[in-house]
């Protein structure tokens, strides 16, 4: 059997009808409020198994390691956003992989961004720029929720004016 979940673990809550939650798994004597589910307990996700079911009253969730299609599918969307396969082929065209450096110029809602920061890893960083200051708070925001934010340097500006 698995062992339990550690607080600060990131996953993925894939409904029945097909939503995604991400969020990280609190400790067990604590609580996080999840817009559409309500209070969770941290025992409750912390007893949660990758791949398990999790019953929450009437509504039924499976627990998943946040991949970068689970994240595109929770993304809060703002702006357009750039699809998985279309992300993908970007991906491959340049070859950005674990380590890499990325610039990327428009973040719009950071569905691009999530990707390239997941593709980078814990080595790698993306320097991210927008010139409107909404949509990058929005792509921040997203990196948060599936705890990549670390991986992305988030500039309010024009790619034009860095260095």
């Amino acid at each position: 059997m698995d062992p339990p979940l550690a607080p600060g673990t990131r996953i993925a809550l894939l409904l029945d009808d097909g939503s995604v939650h991400l969020l990280p798994v609190p400790e067990a004597d604590e609580s996080l409020k999840v817009r559409g589910l309500g209070v969770l307990s941290g025992k409750l996700l912390q007893d949660a198994r990758i791949g398990g079911l999790l019953e929450m009253g009437r509504t039924r969730a499976r627990v998943l390691d946040p991949t970068p299609e689970l994240i595109f599918e929770a993304l809060s969307r703002k702006a357009q956003v750039i699809t998985p396969p279309d992300a993908a082929r970007i991906a491959h065209g340049t070859g950005v992989g674990p380590g890499s450096t990325v610039v990327e110029g428009g973040l719009g809602s950071g569905g691009l961004t999530t990707y390239l920061a997941h593709l980078v890893g814990e080595q790698g960083k993306v320097h991210g720029f927008d010139l409107r200051e909404d949509h990058a708070r929005v792509a921040a925001k997203n990196l948060e929720r599936a705890g990549l934010e670390a991986r992305v340097e988030v500039t309010i500006g024009s790619l034009a004016d860095a260095d």
